[in-house]
This record gives structure tokens, sequence and C-alpha cells, in this order.
């Protein structure tokens, strides 16, 4: 279940990165203040948009980038994911997110490899303790 829940923190940070960096929408030459197209002006002293000074150092950007919603929020329910499952199997409560389980998912989990959906299946699914009989309650 550890690895499980690192890969998909793995996963998760590296497409919340790819997500947040976001795409190339335009090249050309920007304000990095206010994002105005400074294409066709020349060498301006100051942005017409926002007045921003352009002969500073890094008061222009060569490209705009344009970051996914969708891959945020995907990133982000995956680290929530990952996050869970490494939390259930740091505190040892995998026996009773296993019992919670169908019993497709638990031998799922066992063909992936996870060594406690085994025991799940062994112990707890194929047998079945009777219940105590009326003299014993």
């Amino acid at each position: 279940m550890h690895w499980i829940g690192l890969a998909l923190l793995l996963a998760a940070v590296v497409g919340v990165a790819l997500a947040a960096r976001g795409r190339i929408v335009a090249r050309g030459r920007f304000c990095r203040r206010c994002r105005f197209d400074l294409a066709g002006l020349g060498e301006a002293p100051s942005c017409p948009e926002c007045g921003r000074d352009l002969s500073l150092p890094k008061a222009t950007r060569p490209r705009l980038r344009r970051a996914s919603r969708l891959g945020i929020a995907s990133g982000a329910i995956l680290l929530l994911a990952g996050a869970t499952l490494t939390g259930i199997a740091a505190t040892n409560n995998t026996a009773r997110i296993f019992a919670a389980m169908p019993d497709a998912m638990v031998l799922a989990l066992h063909r992936l490899g996870v060594d406690a959906a085994f025991v799940e299946i062994t112990d707890n699914r194929l047998v079945r303790i009777p219940p105590l009989d009326e003299q014993t309650w």
C-alpha cells in the first residue's frame, strides 16, 4: 500500500507542477506585469497598458503561458488520494480499510501486489467464523 500512495503522490506533484507552469500560448514581447502584447511598439519607454518602465531588466517576457485548471484540479485529487493511502499505510489501518472495501476491489489490489489484501482475503473473507451460541453469550 505504501508504494501505491507514494506513486500517486509523485504523479500528483509532477502533474501539478506541469499544469501550473502551463503551456505556451503566444510568443513575442510581452509586459511582465500586465501581459500586454508589445509587438509593433518598437523600443517604447513604457507599457501603454499599465505604464511599467520597459527599460528595467526583466520588464518584458518572450512568451506567454496559460496554466491548466483541469490539470491542477486533477493533480489535487491525486495528491489527496496519495496522501490518504500513504497515511493509511503509515498508521497500519489497512485491515480496517480492506474490511470495508468490496471483494472485487480487494482482489484487484491483491493482483497489484498488495500483500495486506491477500491477508484480508485469506483471514476474513474465505474463513468465516461461526457466530457464538447463546450459552457463550
